[in-house]
């Protein structure tokens, strides 16, 4: 009997040490493909996004006197606008670490921390939160988040705020919020939206409707690009744990 259980013991720790090393020998290989398709998937955000700015800009170029706007008007230009609004969206939310905050999307906890932290206040940054903390009815981090895409082009800071989110100083507190491999921390990826979000803020004049568009700033957004469906509402029991990671990490 302990013969038998000696030759058990002996082949289970073979048959752990055995599967142990096949993992680690893999891993190289799986963390390399895993990197390849996320320069696959900011390469893709990068195209649509400058897909998305021509389509504005063309619309800008043949409408002069008429800011961009959210609502159709028959023209295609609301769907335009709310396309340009979506792939910013997805740049903001790539590789966002879900799983370290119960599964709720966390961007708009990280522009709270980021307005609040930086010294001296980033004016634009404080004043397009403290704009969307205002509107009664956002039902969602998400919801927020793209309300916020909304103020800061219609307020013309969009370039402005996006460079206070990736100041230096900031740079841990991102990493704790954002996977390897995320759009915002990839310095080709940065630079290509915030030359983008530039000329937007010197050439675009918009009006996108935000408190009288609540239905749809509140509807999860489907992301294709990084195919991400954030979570509706989180239930008051995951709000209050993600009060409390907060209150942890500060």
């Amino acid at each position: 009997l302990r013969v038998g259980a000696s030759r058990t013991l002996t082949l289970s720790l073979s048959a752990n040490l055995s599967l142990s090393l096949s993992l680690n020998l893999g891993w190289p290989k799986l963390k390399a493909k895993m990197m390849e398709q996320a320069d696959d998937k900011r390469r893709r955000l990068i195209t649509a996004l400058r897909t998305a700015v021509d389509k504005v800009l063309a619309d800008v170029a043949a409408n002069r006197d008429r800011p961009v706007e959210i609502e159709e008007d028959g023209t295609g230009r609301g769907s335009r606008a709310k396309a340009l609004c979506t792939v910013v969206e997805q740049t903001l939310c790539h590789k966002l670490a879900r799983e370290s905050f119960n599964g709720v999307l966390p961007i708009w906890a990280l522009l709270e921390r980021i307005e609040r932290d930086t010294d001296p206040p980033d004016q634009a940054l404080r004043n397009s939160v403290a704009a969307v903390d205002c509107v009664p009815g956002l039902a969602s981090p998400a919801a927020k988040l793209r309300a916020w895409v909304r103020q800061v082009l219609n307020a013309g800071v969009a370039a402005q705020c996006l460079a206070a989110v990736l100041a230096p100083a900031h740079g841990k507190l991102r990493a704790v919020f954002y996977r390897p491999g995320a759009f915002l921390l990839d310095a080709k990826a940065v630079a290509a939206l915030g030359a983008t979000l530039h000329d937007l803020d010197a050439n675009v004049t918009f009006s996108l409707a935000i408190e009288t568009d609540l239905a749809e700033l509140n509807t999860p957004p489907f992301w294709p690009l990084i195919k991400e469906r954030p979570q509706p509402r989180p239930s008051p029991a995951q709000q209050q744990q993600q009060q409390q990671q907060q209150q942890q990490q500060q």
